[in-house]
């Protein structure tokens, strides 16, 4: 059963004082740990976050056959291997177990403990 009361009512405004970085002190961080260990986990997250941009730099996102000189062998093989698609293929011809059965399903390709060891393999190395 639900009331409705109409009695005065005066909201009060809760102000907080603006943060202060004085408040990050030694003494602080380890009376409160959980403060300290979000501090780290954020410039961790920061830091790795700016050193990831140095290796995007390294694989190119054009096709592979945007190139005109890619007839050539030799210059095919050295834009493959520093191709994010070059290297999924590297990857898939060489931990794919069993080529006969692709298209029958995964059940088919994971027969054997040596075929799911290493489509577990390829499985880690395409992440």
């Amino acid at each position: 059963t639900h009331r409705v009361i109409s009695d005065e009512f005066t909201p009060i405004a809760s102000v907080k004082p603006a943060w202060n970085w004085r408040s990050i002190t030694t003494e602080n961080l380890h009376k409160y740990p959980t403060v300290l260990i979000t501090i780290l986990i954020i410039l961790v997250t920061i830091i790795f976050m700016g050193t990831g941009g140095k290796y995007v730099d390294k694989t190119v996102n054009r096709p592979i056959l945007a190139y005109e000189d890619v007839i050539f062998i030799k210059t095919r093989d050295e834009r493959m291997e520093n191709d994010i698609v070059g290297k999924e293929i590297d990857f898939i011809q060489r931990y794919l177990p069993n080529e006969a059965l692709i298209g029958m399903g995964i059940k088919k390709l994971m027969m054997g403990s040596r075929a799911k060891r290493s489509l577990c393999t390829l499985h880690f190395k395409l992440l």
